[in-house]
């Protein structure tokens, strides 16, 4: 399955503005990416620069429109089709053995695959007659990076008029981005990623584009980003009892990749890697009865044969070298792998602004940190020095210590309203901080403090996207303080790299572009949860029943991933794979687990 491929990684979502035009810039060179959906307000924005940008005709989406969400993402989607396809349609007809994109494209393949041997042959060819058939034939073969879009299934807000009634006639915000997706002319994926969302999943039995058509193939496809086998189970199950195929489940670490930490109890990637490499073939096995259950109930032509179903299996989250990406190809068998981290020292790949990618590139471990800042309430990953958390820290010296709430997007709370607000917010902070008795004045003094950490929420639905704005000369960065959620795996990239650098690095073509010392992805994950483990029991203020279990399993779960990680170390690595720091972290992390699970009162009642 994997030599279907034209690459065998993908660049993952990047916060909401980071990836927001990546398959603009990679998918013409044959380069999958992921958009986010959260933010269209952003998107429309964005819409606006590209289409004065490349003099298309442009009419706005006003926010008035009773489906505007919907409308906006389906506009820009379908403008990035159509920029996309017009681009890759020229880097086709470019001509052989020229320094062009053309060239470009077939050098960025991987050496493994079938397409770059043929072009490599192709190279040698003397005979005239003889080039121009396998110019055609691999013409034929290009094939285009997809545009995959990624829904948060947890930011699902609902919207409610000046009364608190649900605004008539309005879907939901994941809905409306669903629809968005479905009525464009896009032809990929959309990835549903923060769990299970079953209003959200049964949504989809409204689009066609979601089932087999009279080609007998799937318009658009669906990926799940997952943590663990039994979630994808569950997930994968419901879907295909409404006759959704999934076409990717993408494993992510919960802790060692950029943006929120949904983190597990204890439950190590290697094992979570193992078990789904174990039942890889069994998976659609398991759906195929219940899709064709569906499409005979429904009376739906075109029901899948078994043998069309093609589940791929692939993982994102913390990997660093060309070694540690071979043993996801190689020793778990599976289909692909997700890079996020470099491509934001990329400026020709994401819309980074110059100063936070000069902060990136100098950041080092102590300045990447899992942060309470988010407003969701889960751990997020942060640079300690982005523009946002500056302009935070100076609003609350001040006694100014929320954000407008412009946008809307992460409202969830309903401690002081009938409506959701957001915990970042003006208008919660003022409200919390009323109800504690405490004065604008009290703020500088209160930061950091235990018990108002509430203070130090950030609007991330708004400074997520502001770097992409910086970046494309839509705003001043006075006025727009950035937000950067990077993975830890960064402070091991120091530089700014260009598209061939990474590429080259991931596939092993070139010399790697971190230091060999860098902790092997499993090490550092090791050392997160470890982390995770003693400062959630540190800020326990009582253990009950529940919390006792809680820590209890997650000891054991990490137990059973360090023995599972000896394993791995009493076998030989892959060439660049650092092994060695596992094996060193291994002792000393189960001493502090164990320390840990004896600091836990044995019984309470």
């Amino acid at each position: 399955m994997r030599e279907e491929n034209i690459h065998y990684f993908h660049i993952p979502v990047m916060g909401t503005g980071f990836s927001i035009d990546t398959p603009l810039k990679v998918a013409p060179l044959g380069i999958t990416s992921v958009v986010s959906l959260v933010d269209d307000i952003l998107i429309e924005q964005i819409r606006t620069h590209y289409c004065e940008k490349f003099n298309i005709p442009f009419q706005p989406i006003s926010k008035n429109d009773p489906d505007s969400r919907a409308n906006r993402i389906t506009a820009y989607l379908d403008l990035l089709e159509h920029l996309i396809q017009k681009r890759f349609d020229e880097i086709v007809s470019m001509p052989f053995g020229e320094d062009n994109d053309k060239a470009r494209y077939f050098n960025l393949l991987p050496d493994s695959s079938s397409l770059k041997k043929l072009y490599i042959q192709y190279m040698k060819i003397d005979s005239k007659d003889e080039k121009e058939r396998v110019e055609l034939e691999l013409n034929s073969k290009m094939r285009r990076g997809l545009i995959e879009v990624n829904i948060m299934t947890k930011l699902d807000r609902q919207i409610f008029d000046e009364n608190c009634n649900p605004r008539e006639g309005y879907i939901s915000d994941a809905k409306s981005a669903l629809k968005g997706f479905a009525q464009s002319k896009v032809k990929g994926n959309i990835v549903f990623s923060a769990g299970m969302n079953p209003t959200l999943y049964g949504y989809m039995e409204q689009y066609s584009d979601f089932y087999r058509g009279p080609d007998n193939k799937l318009k658009k496809g669906v990926v799940l980003k997952v943590n663990d086998y039994r979630s994808a189970l569950i997930q994968g199950k419901f879907l295909a009892k409404k006759g959704i195929e999934i076409s990717e489940y993408r494993i992510e670490s919960s802790i060692n990749c950029g943006g929120h930490a949904f983190v597990m109890k204890g439950q190590l990637i290697g094992p979570i890697l193992q078990e789904f490499s174990e039942n890889k073939e069994k998976l659609s096995g398991v759906f195929y009865p219940l899709i064709l259950k569906y499409y005979e109930n429904k009376k739906l032509p075109n029901a899948p044969a078994e043998s069309d179903m093609a589940l791929k299996i692939t993982y994102q989250g913390g990997l660093g070298n060309s070694g540690e990406n071979t043993r996801i190809l190689d020793f778990y068998n599976f289909d692909g792998v997700g890079w996020a981290t470099p491509f934001l020292l990329a400026p020709e790949v994401s819309s980074v602004d110059d100063f936070s990618r000069k902060q990136l590139a100098e950041a080092g471990e102590g300045e990447l940190y899992l942060s309470d800042r988010s407003p969701m309430n889960i751990p997020f990953h942060n640079l300690k020095a982005s523009t946002s958390i500056q302009r935070l820290n100076e609003k609350i010296s001040r006694g100014d210590w929320g954000a407008a709430c412009r946008k809307g997007f992460l409202v969830s709370n309903t401690t002081y309203s009938k409506t959701p607000i957001c915990l970042a917010s003006r208008e919660f902070k003022k409200k919390k901080m009323n109800d504690l008795g405490m004065n604008p004045e009290s703020g500088s003094e209160l930061l950091g403090k235990h018990e108002f950490r509430f203070l130090n929420k950030e609007c991330i639905c708004h400074n997520l996207g502001n770097s992409a704005l910086i970046q494309l000369g839509i705003m001043s960065p006075e006025k727009a303080p950035v937000s950067v959620c990077p993975g830890p795996n960064l402070a091991y990239f120091n530089g700014t790299y260009t598209l061939e650098e990474i590429v080259g690095h991931i596939y092993g073509k070139t010399a790697s572009i971190t230091e060999n010392n860098r902790p092997h992805f499993f090490e550092k994950e090791l050392n997160l949860y470890i982390e995770r483990l003693e400062f959630e029991i540190s800020e326990c203020r009582e253990l009950d029943n529940k919390l006792v279990l809680y820590f209890k399993e997650f000891c054991e779960n990490m137990f059973t991933g360090i023995d599972y990680y000896r394993d791995i170390c009493n076998k030989e690595g892959f060439e660049d794979e650092n092994l060695d720091s596992l094996k060193n972290s291994i002792s000393s992390v189960r001493e502090r687990v164990l320390a840990c699970l004896d600091s836990l009162p044995q019984e309470i009642q």
